[in-house]
């Protein structure tokens, strides 16, 4: 069994300039929800891997302590569409209109500069990822820390039985989805 976790509560989730996407930390009620979350969990996992951005690593040490593991990085990281170093001392509320933006163009192979990554790139990652993880036996309960988009995207891939076409169309259906169904901090998301 797959599960994939968002990671707790963010400094930039709570509306804090940061620096960059990697080094992003957990506030005060982030950490609060990690070890919540690891006290409810009731089967010992046989795998955990983390994304390698802080707060997914944060979000995963709970668990893992509880459970006397440790965490291997995987490159399940969150989306990083717009270029981290024009977001540099930012907050989402300053970078809304860029968010808008983005998505407004409809552009799946678009890069907005150094450090991001497309649309198309994205759906690439999650498909790489998905691969590497159904490796591991049916039998095993993989736990995997990650980010609200990257768990869209995995959950979009998943539900769609045909190959994809990542084009304008459906880069904008993962929005919607994206809006209408968020990914709260610490859900978990069952993968099949």
């Amino acid at each position: 069994m797959l599960v994939v976790v968002r990671h707790a509560q963010s400094r930039a989730n709570a509306g804090f300039a940061t620096a960059d996407p990697e080094s992003i930390a957990l506030t005060a009620t982030g950490e609060e929800q990690a070890r919540a979350m690891a006290m409810t969990w009731s089967a010992t996992p046989d795998r955990i891997f983390t994304s390698p951005f802080l707060r997914a690593r944060q979000t995963s040490q709970p668990l893992a302590e509880r459970f006397k593991m440790a965490a291997a990085p995987l490159e399940v990281h969150e989306f990083t569409y717009l270029s981290p170093e024009r977001c540099v001392g930012t907050s989402a509320a300053d970078r809304k209109q860029w968010v808008e933006d983005y998505w407004s163009r409809c552009d799946p192979n678009y890069v907005d500069g150094p450090g991001a990554e497309s649309f198309a790139q994205l759906i690439a990652r999650t498909e790489r990822a998905l691969r590497s993880l159904g490796s591991y036996s049916e039998h095993e309960q993989v736990v995997v820390f990650s980010h609200g988009q990257l768990m869209q995207a995995m959950r979009w891939i998943c539900g769609h039985k045909a190959p994809l076409a990542v084009n304008a169309a459906a880069m904008d259906a993962f929005r919607k989805l994206d809006l209408e169904q968020p990914i709260a901090h610490c859900q978990r998301l069952l993968i099949s």
